[in-house]
């Protein structure tokens, strides 16, 4: 069993590996999990956007994309010991940790799983999380945006930030193609993981 340490007790919870690549997202059971997730997240003040295809599948086309593995989300590391704090009420409502590694969570219910990346403070304006690097106003200019009904947090520079990930070709789906990008932003997240995050 794993553990975590937080301020009502030891979290214990049972890893999970989740890096088969064969898994299609249920997106009705998702869709449940996201919410239910959100409401935690929204007592405890726990800030969130929708990020990478759980972003892209909103924008493109208003539900999760159907070939997706899972649901994305992302916080600032400012709000790391909320969610650590927040992990028994999760549990309370069937969602259950199953992978925390150094800046990546997963919570999973009814075999459906919700990764949510802690974004760490970097250098010149970006923020990383297990050697990926973003602009951090993603992360903090935001816009009120509905799915499901609901309104969400996403970037205010959506487009953008969706270009950074997947290319000037993003709003053409590619099954079973994950976040790149070939332009000038991914050099200098190379560069910047090089030289300041990865020594």
């Amino acid at each position: 069993m794993e553990k975590i340490n937080t301020d009502k007790g030891i979290y214990e919870y049972e890893l999970k590996n989740l890096e088969t690549g064969n898994h299609i997202i249920n997106r009705e059971i998702s869709k449940e999990n996201l919410l239910e997730l959100k409401k935690v997240f929204d007592k405890n003040k726990i800030k969130f956007i929708l990020s990478y295809g759980t972003l892209l599948g909103t924008i493109r086309e208003n539900n999760f994309i159907e070939y997706d593995e899972d649901v994305d989300v992302a916080i600032l590391d400012e709000d790391r010991l909320k969610l650590i704090n927040t992990l028994f009420e999760l549990r309370n409502i069937g969602l259950e940790v199953v992978r925390y590694k150094k800046d990546l969570m997963s919570v999973m219910k009814n075999g459906e799983y919700i990764d949510i990346y802690i974004f760490r403070k970097g250098y010149f304006g970006y923020r990383n999380t297990n050697k990926q690097v973003i602009k951090e106003k993603y992360l903090k200019d935001t816009i009120k945006y509905e799915l499901f009904g609901v309104l969400f947090d996403i970037p205010n520079d959506y487009k953008n930030y969706l270009i950074d990930l997947y290319g000037q070709d993003w709003l053409i789906p590619k099954n079973n193609c994950h976040a790149y990008s070939p332009n000038r932003y991914v050099r200098l997240k190379r560069f910047i993981n090089k030289r300041l995050f990865l020594k």
